[in-house]
């Protein structure tokens, strides 16, 4: 079974559970599917980060992650393209996981599962 919500329901009923993810809090989440792609942005004025994947939106928890084996990445080889596609998986069993990001801006992150859904809050 499936649900549509508009995207301003969806945002009152995951702040409405998850209030420190508000968009007045401190904390920034993002709510991902299990292909990355994010669903819910931290800043809600932001909109074109919706449907964007997670390697693009934040690359040093999307490494972590890859690294650690919580995202599993594919690549195969489009001959008729020319190219190399990249897929990504988390495995819909994954409990949550803490990490840390390297580089210039070293933060903590946590990867969370959403009870019930396919989704994931980070």
């Amino acid at each position: 079974m499936g649900v549509d919500f508009v995207l301003p329901h969806f945002q009152n009923l995951f702040y409405r559970d998850y209030p420190m993810c508000g968009p007045t809090q401190s904390t920034k989440c993002l709510v991902i599917d299990l292909a990355g792609y994010v669903i819910l942005s931290y800043d809600v004025t932001q909109s074109s980060v919706i449907g964007r994947h997670v390697t693009e939106v934040d690359a040093g928890v999307s490494k972590v992650l890859i690294q650690n084996e919580v995202m599993e990445q594919k690549q195969c080889s489009n001959i008729e393209l020319g190219v190399i596609q990249r897929t990504y998986r988390i495995d819909a069993e994954q409990p949550a996981y803490t990490g840390l990001t390297s580089g210039t801006e070293c933060y903590n992150f946590k990867l969370i599962p959403i009870s019930g859904t396919n989704a994931f809050i980070i």
